[in-house]
């Protein structure tokens, strides 16, 4: 069996949450870092969290704020 690399895809199953960085959530909510920063601090954006390093959101807290949007 072939080694994956790291440029190829990783397949994620339905099961697994998906995380979105920084860049992500400025294209899916058309918000800028400093906005989406003030608005989690006022509890009006999802807060990110932190895994190593990096601050990451949910893919599980993204949606909810995003189908409230849409209504």
């Amino acid at each position: 069996m072939p080694k994956a690399t790291s440029r190829e895809t990783r397949q994620i199953s339905p099961d697994q949450e998906r995380f979105y960085r920084l860049p992500d959530v400025e294209v899916i909510s058309g918000f800028r870092r400093s906005t989406i920063y003030k608005m989690a601090a006022a509890g009006a954006f999802p807060k990110p969290i932190k895994i190593g390093a990096s601050s990451v959101w949910p893919k599980s807290h993204l949606d909810p704020w995003l189908a409230e949007r849409v209504r």
